[in-house]
């Protein structure tokens, strides 16, 4: 069912642009890390944050409701 949900639809999405772009951009990249995040709070119900160095790049919380 995962399949279905808005996030993992959004995530395939994003990934799908990166893949087909003819250069990675900052706001390409940073889309597919905001969809990423969205996927694995839904999945576990927790916070979670993607850093890389000191730079928060996506952070998301998902209430399971």
């Amino acid at each position: 069912m995962i399949r279905l949900s808005h996030p993992y639809l959004a995530l395939l999405e994003a990934l799908d642009k990166l893949g087909r772009a003819k250069k990675a951009t900052d706001a390409l990249v940073h889309a597919a890390c905001v969809a990423f995040v969205e996927v694995l709070s839904n999945i576990t119900g927790e916070r979670v944050t993607v850093v890389i160095g000191q730079a928060v790049i996506a952070r998301g919380s998902h209430a399971k409701t």
